[in-house]
């Protein structure tokens, strides 16, 4: 069947097909092909996994529930797993597992495995068949018509933030279609939100990420603050084209996408780089660092999102497994040091990375109309870099000879780039692959190592020898017989087969040659590696009369191994070589010398430079100076070519009433204190007051306002006058006058000691009747005078007393008609009596 334009005419006859009947078959079931996606990594971590998760991520067609699995060695197909010799997981419900950590003997490396599946299906191999009549219609005219179909996938979180520096949280395209989920070629959209908090737009997480189709979601944990990612979770819109009349889930949204201006973030993983070798030696190793790659000219990004590392010759088998310890940072690259490596053979393998880099806007493309002119170019020459002094093509950037006696050296290319060369060693070793010997006699066994004694009850001790696990029957790919290797005890023993051990870790059989260093190595009958330098004819010698240059020794890529003189530049050579610029300055390259050397300028940028500080345009400057504020111009320096820097002076405010400004360090205006009381008066005038100051109304000053401080407080209080209690029955009559303010009143002659009398109420149960009681009252004299005899004061005292009182009786008055004597004392007159005047000094509390 195929699509064909509308109203295309289909000139065939159309069958119409009645089926009757449907056949019943049996289960079939078919062997898949043998499946090899791993390599065997060495190191005690290492081995061979070809499990299912494996076979999935690798793109193989497994079926979901395998009746039967089969595993068998890929370099020994005829020998069955259980006498492969080694210990190894063959199980139906995961695939094959072989760690080398499980090997007997001394050489702990999983062989190559591969895996077959019997799977097994009951009705898709079924076929129906039944008659059929055909009927012929005449020719119709078809219009196929079909229409895009979009769908959101599930969210996908197949990856957990870690807590690890150069670790964040990836949920790539690449990382969910290794974990095996099936994702459309060409994402039409994409969504992503944090799991913790699905409802909130990812503007409002105050992380940094990226989320854009081409990649999927990246989230660094260094861009964060604090350093930790959100757990993320993304989902994909995929499309296709389906025949009209397809029903739609209510669930799928048809989707129409329209053009924008804003385009997302740009992602590109880097090629894979490899500009050091493995260094033999215990201080040597393989370093990829970012260091090594801007000196050898690779073109890295500044801020890398993602990182990735691999070992060269194993592409296929992850850094976690490769078997060897090996820093892969975001921060610095790849590190590997043979020093850090287990086992005997402490050399590590050739890496290589690659970098994940973003560019949020330089890839974005704007269609403008444009006039074409031809203008006059003048290309610059470039250059390569390497510790901050800049190489010609042809240049050599640098030529060393490493710990281990190896000469190694860069070229700069014709393209600007760093071609790293690695030369002859110096000296000339032979090395030899230790071997355990097989034991040639009888071994008397210690029984306290290979017997276990049992005391019994009876006193008797039984001996019996220790149970060793089984002997396991191999054969050996050399076709040698394998050799008896007893355990560290001398009790047990199992066999094994001896080779050589590669340059990177691989068997050698006895016979093999292999190149290494710039040394020819062969694997010896005896198991032993013997190893020669290559021989190299004398170099002819030349000599450099040309400015800067001198005479090296080079390596051709077609004989690494044999230098060859040649005459290059080296710029050390060169004088005046500006290696850095001052503050607002930027290096520029300028022409040739003598073919050689360069001369470098120091070019102004458009910044100001202030305290040895660049500042942008429109950027505010610190200033030493409080009382003024300093700003980058666009304007230029006539003389540096620099932007200048304006600074104005601040302007204070004015403070409120009873406030003043007071110094406050780092500030220019200082602060407005309080230091003064604020009155509003009755009729709405205002009056400042100082602590201690009083104000008076201007009609009365029978009462004042007055400022008070209490601490930092000012407290406004209203103070009024005091004036005695004046009873008219203490003043002679018509003697009550004003005081001279008119605030209070005052007696001017006070009634004179003399009888008075007052009326009471007398009660004595139910009996009462008001009796007329006389007392004393009036004022009497009384003084203080210094006396000079006696050198004090002499106090006088009178007090107003009765002179004569008699009893007098009078009757109470009961209910009942009865009567009852009351007998009291009755004054007849007063008079000022002398009394005795108590010093101030003798009064209680007082001294």
């Amino acid at each position: 069947m195929s699509d064909v334009p509308c109203g295309t005419t289909i000139p065939t006859s159309i069958k119409q097909t009645t089926f009757s009947a449907s056949t019943v078959c049996d289960v079939q079931c078919e062997w898949t092909t043998w499946f090899d996606v791993d390599s065997p990594s060495p190191g005690v971590p290492g081995g061979d996994y070809e499990t299912y998760n494996s076979l999935i991520a690798a793109g193989k067609p497994i079926c979901r529930n395998p009746e039967h699995i089969q595993c068998r060695a890929k370099n020994f197909p005829d020998v069955s797993i259980e006498k492969i010799g080694q210990v190894v997981q063959c199980d139906i419900s995961f695939g094959l597992v072989c760690k080398n950590e499980d090997q007997p003997g001394w050489n702990k490396l999983c062989y190559d495995y591969e895996i077959r599946l019997l799977c097994c299906d009951d009705s898709a191999h079924c076929k129906t068949t039944t008659p059929s009549t055909t009927i012929t219609t005449p020719a119709v005219t078809s219009t196929p018509c079909v229409h895009e179909l979009c769908e959101w996938t599930k969210w996908y979180d197949v990856s957990y933030p870690q807590l690890q520096p150069g670790s964040g949280e990836f949920e790539s395209l690449e990382n969910i279609k290794a974990k095996g989920y099936a994702l459309c070629r060409a994402p039409r959209d994409i969504k992503c939100r944090s799991v913790s908090f699905p409802d909130k737009p990812l503007n409002q997480l105050n992380q940094k990420v990226v989320c854009n189709k081409q990649h999927g979601l990246i989230c660094r944990n260094r861009d964060q603050f604090p350093p930790i990612c959100l757990n993320y979770e993304i989902q994909i819109l995929c499309c296709s084209d389906v025949p009209c009349g397809t029903t739609i889930p209510t669930s799928i949204k048809q989707t129409t996408f329209s053009a924008s201006t804003v385009c997302d973030v740009q992602c590109e993983w880097t090629a894979w780089f490899d500009v050091d070798s493995p260094s033999p030696g215990v201080s040597g190793g393989d370093y990829e660092t970012y260091n090594s790659l801007i000196a050898a000219g690779k073109p890295i990004c500044r801020n890398p999102e993602h990182i990735q590392c691999r070992a060269k010759n194993f592409p296929e088998v992850s850094i976690e497994k490769i078997g060897q310890v090996v820093q892969c940072d975001i921060y610095f690259g790849l590190v590997c040091k043979n020093e850090d490596q287990p086992g005997r053979n402490k050399l590590c393998y050739d890496y290589e990375i690659r970098l994940l880099c973003c560019d949020d806007s330089a890839h974005c493309k704007t269609t403008v109309t444009s006039t074409t002119i031809t203008p006059t170019v003048t290309l610059e020459p470039c250059f390569c870099q390497f510790d901050g002094i800049f190489f010609s093509p042809g240049d050599v950037m640098y030529n060393v000879t490493d710990s281990a006696g190896c000469v190694v050296y860069a070229i700069c290319s014709e393209k600007c780039e760093a071609e790293r060369y690695l030369g002859p060693c110096i000296s000339t070793t032979t090395t030899s692959t230790e071997k355990q010997q097989e034991p040639t006699s009888p071994i008397t066994q210690n029984h306290s190592k290979c017997l276990n004694a049992t005391c019994m009850d009876n006193g008797n001790i039984i001996y019996e020898y220790v149970t060793c696990p089984p002997v396991i029957d191999i054969i050996c790919a050399s076709g040698l017989p394998p050799k008896k290797i007893y355990d560290e005890e001398g009790c047990c023993y199992q066999y094994e087969c001896e080779y050589c051990v590669g340059p990177n870790g691989e068997p050698k059989l006895p016979g093999e040659m292999w190149n290494s260093n710039c040394q020819e190595c062969i694997c010896n009958e005896d198991y032993t590696v013997h190893c020669k330098q290559v021989i190299c004819t004398n170099p002819i010698k030349e000599f450099c009369n040309k400015k800067g240059f001198e005479p090296i020794q080079v390596l051709l890529p077609d004989d690494p191994c044999c230098p060859r003189t040649d005459c290059r530049c080296n710029p050390l050579l060169c004088s005046k070589v500006i290696k850095k610029c001052k503050p607002g300055f930027e290096l520029t390259s300028g022409n040739y010398i003598d073919g050689c050397c360069i001369d470098l300028a120091c070019k102004p940028k458009s910044v100001c430079v202030v305290d040895g500080n660049e500042y942008m345009p429109g950027a505010t400057i610190p200033s030493s100076d409080a009382c003024k504020t300093c700003y980058c111009t666009s304007e230029k320096d006539p003389k540096t070519q620099l932007n200048l820097a304006i600074c104005s002076s601040i302007s204070c405010k004015i403070c409120a009433l009873g406030y003043e400004h007071q110094p406050k360090p780092g500030t220019c205006c200082g602060e407005c204190v309080q230091v003064a009381c604020v009155i509003k008066t009755r009729d709405d005038n205002i009056e400042v007051l100082k602590p201690g100051e009083k104000w008076y109304y201007p009609t009365s000053n029978c009462s004042y306002y007055k400022c008070e401080q209490i601490e930092t407080q000012f407290v406004t209080a209203v103070m009024k006058k005091t004036c005695p209690i004046i009873e008219p029955k203490d003043c002679e009559s018509g003697m009550i006058q004003s005081t001279p303010d008119g605030c209070c009143k005052t007696c001017k002659a006070p009634r004179s000691c003399g009888v008075r009398n007052d009326s009471i109420l007398i009660q004595r149960g139910s009996c009462q009747n008001t009796v007329t009681f006389t007392y004393c009252e009036g004022v009497c004299r009384s003084s203080s005078t210094f006396e000079k005899e006696k050198e004090k004061l002499a106090h006088k005292c009178t007090c107003c007393q009765e002179l004569k009182s008699s009893y007098r009786q009078v009757q109470l008055f009961c209910p009942n008609g009865r009567t009852m004597n009351y007998k009291y004392t009755y004054v007849e007159s007063c008079g000022c009596v002398h009394n005795v005047c108590v010093p101030l000094e003798n009064l209680p509390g007082k001294e």
